[in-house]
């Protein structure tokens, strides 16, 4: 299966897993860092803080916003060891 047969979600790697296609990047620029929570809501599990200066890879070209009106983005690690939701207040996406 070739990545151009896929849909703009997923993309096929060297492997031949189907994994998800990023959206661009997500550069974390709040002085304090940024948490990745396990769903665009600050009452959900936080799973880990960056630092200041992280780059993060966009899973959806997004934003979600919750019920304060506010945006999230769907973004993972370099790594892809990591994926959750940032704050659309804590960057901007790239």
């Amino acid at each position: 299966v070739k990545a151009e047969s896929l849909d703009n979600a997923t993309l096929v790697s060297g492997r031949g897993e189907i994994q998800t296609r990023e959206a661009g990047a997500f550069l974390i620029t709040h002085a304090f860092g940024g948490s990745i929570f396990t769903s665009p809501s600050e009452m959900s599990y936080e799973i880990i803080k960056f630092p200041y200066g992280t780059m993060l890879w966009r899973i959806d070209y997004g934003p979600t916003y919750d019920s304060a009106g506010r945006p999230w983005y769907h973004v993972r690690t370099y790594e892809g060891t990591v994926s959750g939701w940032i704050l659309g207040s804590k960057g901007r996406p790239q």
